[in-house]
């Protein structure tokens, strides 16, 4: 639980960086909206084995993708990171759960990820 404690502040600096210029409303809903999931993220980073490990390879492919300046595939790296979360969690807490909802978030993400690919590539 220490760890969680000491984790937990940075954490949420982290997230919050990611979004820092995406608006004032934007930045205050997605800080809200963590403020509520902050019960599952510390059960999921306590509970779930090697979560905690997990996590930071996630953390850092996303840094990674941002340190190039590649903006879908953090997009894309930052849904699968938090449908990973999601779907860990509720394996253990519901697992009779179907969570088609996270599963369809993430296939819209990885679609508009395709499909800016192809734009790319279409309008070359």
């Amino acid at each position: 639980m220490r760890k969680y404690e000491h984790w937990e502040v940075p954490h949420r600096a982290f997230h919050l960086s990611l979004v820092a210029n995406a608006g004032t409303r934007i930045v205050t809903m997605i800080a809200q909206l963590s403020d509520h999931a902050e019960r599952y993220r510390r059960f999921y980073s306590t509970e779930v084995p090697l979560s905690f490990e997990r996590g930071m390879r996630e953390h850092e492919a996303i840094v990674d993708a941002c340190v190039v300046r590649d903006q879908e595939l953090a997009a894309e790296r930052l849904a699968r990171h938090y449908s990973s979360v999601a779907l860990g969690t509720l394996a253990v807490l519901a697992p009779e759960h179907d969570p088609v909802l996270v599963r369809t978030a993430l296939h819209s993400v990885m679609q508009v990820r395709t499909a800016g690919k192809n734009g790319a590539q279409n309008s070359k």
